[in-house]
């Protein structure tokens, strides 16, 4: 138990403070740190001996203690940008014709209040289409919006089924996508998704979307694990800031070379 009054040895007769505590069931001389989140680390044994290395409230700094993020029991994938190709950004800064780059397209997709109604099923396609077209002032019909809008998500990334095949049963994998009834049906199609996945929140079906606080509530409340046992991959660094300060392990993750990357840094593959 992580308290005030918690003491550990470092096995050469030191005492240590309460902040670290032994790791159990790992190798002699590993330490876990106690605080406002989790740490692993290294004890080096022979620089406590020489003198030349203390306890510090600072692990992060210290000679012998190494942040790795702690084990996580769920994988919880975003799809657009992630596993899935999602050319939405970059279409619709083309469609602007010069009023949107690509950045300013990417907050739209996250902050527009007809995106946001489209995406927690609270707008049909045909309002949406007339809404945006509307408010970035298009200058197309919805008929040539809806034609185009469908095929702004492409297919999987190459390799993404496989590297889900690979984690499935050594993990609990789910995914939580922003997302609407055209593309999502359009990703059903593209990724199977109950193949891969344990648990599946769409926002469309929720009603609510990243990055408000509520659906990362609601999404550790639905999985009942702790939230630090969450390791979480988004192409949007807003949606990954909320995922940290809901207390997941969040990753900012665009594309598959960079999940790879980040499941490497977890332990949860190997380094190529």
């Amino acid at each position: 138990m992580c308290g005030a009054s918690a003491q550990a040895s470092d096995g050469i007769g030191r005492r240590l403070p309460a902040r670290f505590l032994p790791c159990h069931a790992r190798n002699r001389g590993e330490w876990i740190f106690c605080g406002d989140r989790p740490w692993i680390g290294q004890y080096n044994d022979e620089r406590v001996r020489r003198g030349d290395a203390r306890p510090t409230s600072r692990p992060a700094r210290s000679p012998f203690i190494v942040e790795k993020p702690m084990q996580a029991e769920v994988l919880l994938f975003d799809l657009g940008g992630v596993l899935v190709e999602w050319e939405g950004v970059e279409s619709l800064a083309a469609l602007s014709g010069g009023r949107l780059d690509v950045e300013a397209s990417r907050r739209f997709w996250l902050h527009s209040p007809w995106v946001s109604k489209h995406d927690v099923g609270l707008c049909p396609v045909e309002a949406f289409a007339d809404g945006v077209i509307a408010e970035l002032g298009l200058a197309l019909t919805r008929e040539a919006f809806l034609a185009v809008y469908p095929g702004w998500v492409k297919d999987a990334y190459p390799g993404a089924p496989a590297l889900l095949e690979q984690l499935k049963g050594r993990y609990r994998l789910a995914t939580l996508t922003n997302n609407n009834a055209v593309h999502f049906e359009r990703i059903t199609r593209t990724l199977d998704l109950g193949r891969y996945f344990d648990d599946v929140f769409a926002s469309h079906e929720m009603h609510m979307k990243k990055p408000d606080p509520a659906i990362y509530r609601e999404v550790t409340a639905r999985l009942g694990v702790a939230p630090e046992r969450i390791a979480y991959f988004d192409d949007n660094i807003e949606c990954v800031e909320q995922g940290r300060a809901s207390g997941w392990q969040a990753f900012h993750t665009v594309g598959l070379g960079a999940v790879r990357a980040a499941l490497v840094e977890l332990g949860a593959l190997s380094a190529p």
